[in-house]
């Protein structure tokens, strides 16, 4: 690491130039407390390992002792302190004093590529890599990789493959995690005997198929939806809602097809008949007020419009059916709440009418808790409405102002931390 300086150790103040750096390589291996100044400011990989950042500040050996401590100090303000574990290897770590949202690479220093930075992490501590921590992917780490796989009988690539990333611990492909649950499900259910190495290779296919043959679906040799949902793997989002589908209608008696989670036409004729039963428009589709029917999740426009009927229909305003559907009677019902509470008339359900039909609240409207707040600071005498026009942004400059804070008339998150709104 560069102009790294020992803090001063008396000694080392009257020491002769000749001898200057064999005494603070000495008190560098045996002071507790000893204090660096290390680059001008903190690197990335400090924040997520701090034990890899110990062994990019400190060499291996530099630990001998059980319960000798160092610290380095960082000029962006982080203190990095490390005790020995009496293995040569500062492994007891602690950060401190770590600037929020500051600069946290140090200058000089090339970009760090994190797959090489993780690679030569985990061969360093398996013992196939002696080089720097420096994310570089040059020709030792290749040479590296290539012993370890070497050493745990893997193809001999020198590249960081997906089952040498698994043999070292790292993250691997979503390929790779079907291919390896896969193998694993078949393996369990007695269909696949062969290595479990997340290779989606012939072997695999034909166990695949066997399976699908023996549960009596489609032999295709792919992991589909079905299959994967016989083998209790993750399904695809459209197979989930497919199947709910079903689901709902076998239970009301209108569906008498497989579960399946194929969205065929009998699923259709089935949701035409339930919907005829309900008193719904006739569609065939599985559209909000059929889900809603069904007890199945709705779209969020939908549970708006929905809202928006009950809160109207409460207060006298709305008199058809509570369907979600934000048809002219809703919007017309809209317009004449918002007459009769002289708000703007506009028909359509803005963050004014939405609060005062108690639909919105401070906590789920930020501008309407920053007028809350301002009003009782003093600094915004308007209506509160959740409305973020000029009174209310001269209103946060004034409180910035007076809070000595940037004044920008935005609400930022310094002036929502002092005027006590979470994010």
């Amino acid at each position: 690491m560069r102009n790294v300086m020992i803090a001063p150790a008396g000694a080392a103040e009257k020491a002769p130039p000749r001898r200057l750096a064999v005494v603070l390589v000495a008190a560098c291996f045996c002071a507790p407390g000893v204090a660096l100044a290390a680059g001008p400011s903190m690197p990335d990989s400090c924040r997520q390992d701090l034990n890899q950042c110990s062994l990019q500040v400190w060499q291996r050996n530099s630990f001998p002792h059980r319960g000798v401590t160092q610290s380095v100090t960082f000029s962006n303000g982080a203190t990095l302190t490390c005790t020995s574990n009496g293995a040569n290897t500062p492994r007891s770590c602690t950060m401190t004093g770590t600037p929020a949202g500051g600069d946290n690479q140090a200058a000089g220093s090339p970009t760090t590529n994190s797959a090489a930075l993780a690679a030569q992490n985990a061969l360093f501590r398996s013992g196939d890599y002696q080089g720097p921590l420096d994310g570089d992917p040059n020709r030792d780490i290749s040479d590296a990789i290539s012993q370890y796989q070497r050493a745990q009988g893997l193809p001999t690539t020198g590249v960081l493959d997906d089952a040498t990333r698994a043999r070292l611990g790292l993250e691997t492909s979503p390929a790779y995690k079907a291919a390896l649950a896969a193998q694993s499900a078949l393996f369990r259910s007695g269909e696949y005997q062969g290595p479990l190495d997340g290779d989606p290779n012939r072997d695999l296919s034909d166990a695949i198929s066997q399976y699908q043959r023996a549960q009596d679906l489609p032999v295709t040799g792919v992991l589909d939806d079905p299959t994967r949902a016989h083998l209790g793997l993750e399904t695809s989002p459209a197979y989930k809602l497919a199947f709910a589908e079903q689901t709902a209608l076998f239970r009301s008696g209108e569906y008498m097809g497989p579960l399946d989670g194929d969205p065929n036409r009998d699923m259709s004729d089935a949701l035409r008949q339930y919907q005829r039963g309900q008193g719904l428009p006739v569609t065939g589709v599985l559209d909000d007020a059929t889900r809603a029917h069904l007890g199945l999740p709705t779209s969020p426009a939908y549970k708006a419009a929905l809202a928006a009927q009950s809160a109207l229909f409460r207060a006298g305003y709305f008199m058809g059916p509570l369907d979600g559907d934000p048809n002219r009677s809703l919007l017309d019902a809209i317009s004449q709440y918002q007459r009769a509470q002289g708000l703007p008339v506009s028909g359509v359900l803005d963050s004014a009418t939405r609060i005062r039909l108690g639909l919105d609240t401070p906590a789920s409207n930020p501008v309407l808790a920053a007028e809350n707040a301002l009003f009782r600071a003093g600094d915004y005498m308007g209506p509160l409405d959740g409305d973020p026009n000029r009174d209310m942004s001269d209103a946060i400059r004034s409180f910035q102002r007076a809070q000595g804070l940037p004044v920008t008339g935005a609400l930022d998150d310094a002036t929502r931390a002092r005027l006590g709104i979470p994010r």
